[in-house]
């Protein structure tokens, strides 16, 4: 069965930056903690959705570049962040030189890669980079992956860890530096990891 992530995405694109376009507490912690770790301005918001993280750092003064593979995401971004630098672009092959970014934000993205992928994504985004680069990767906590079907009839695959076996497939190239989990306002447990690129 062909993914219809991206697909949904760009048909709930408006729906979806109503509902996700004010970060909660919980949020403003990430993005704090983030940022202590972060030691240049160059972040690279992965999976950027209608642009709501890229604008908060680009209001603390950083160099933000967000990228989503879902052209309805984009646009929303686009029209609510008109200063914003939006861009097209798979994470499995990320179009920058090597080493380029401070830090690398996957907020609620990686969820939608399949699990025999996941090691060559951060692979990948520990390659763009800096060495002691920071990343944030939040994700679902469960088991397997499925394809949810939604009340609208809509459907998105997911792909679901612990969050021991997250933090062994980072180890393979980030120090991990936090992990710890939070209930979301959808009743869903996720997994928040904060490491540095290791060279």
């Amino acid at each position: 069965m062909l993914d219809p992530t991206i697909s949904t995405y760009d048909k709930i694109a408006h729906k979806y930056a109503e509902k996700h376009i004010t970060a909660d507490e919980s949020f403003i912690r990430k993005y704090s903690e983030f940022l202590k770790l972060c030691k240049g301005k160059k972040i690279l918001d992965v999976g950027c959705g209608p642009g709501r993280d890229t604008q908060y750092f680009m209001e603390k003064g950083c160099d933000v570049i967000g990228v989503d593979r879902s052209k309805g995401m984009l646009a929303e971004a686009r029209k609510r962040f008109t200063e914003g630098d939006f861009r097209k672009m798979d994470m499995k092959e990320l179009e920058f030189d090597s080493g380029h970014f401070d830090g690398l934000w996957a907020n609620a993205s990686l969820l939608h890669i399949k699990r025999s992928e996941v090691g060559k994504v951060l692979t990948e985004f520990r390659r763009v980079l800096r060495k002691g680069g920071v990343i944030f990767i939040s994700l679902k906590e469960g088991f397997g992956d499925e394809i949810k079907v939604y009340p609208d009839g809509t459907k998105r695959f997911f792909s679901y860890y612990s969050k021991g076996e997250f933090e062994k497939l980072v180890e393979k190239d980030f120090n991990l530096i936090d992990s710890y989990t939070n209930t979301g306002n959808d009743g869903d447990v996720w997994i928040n990891i904060f490491a540095l690129a290791k060279f």
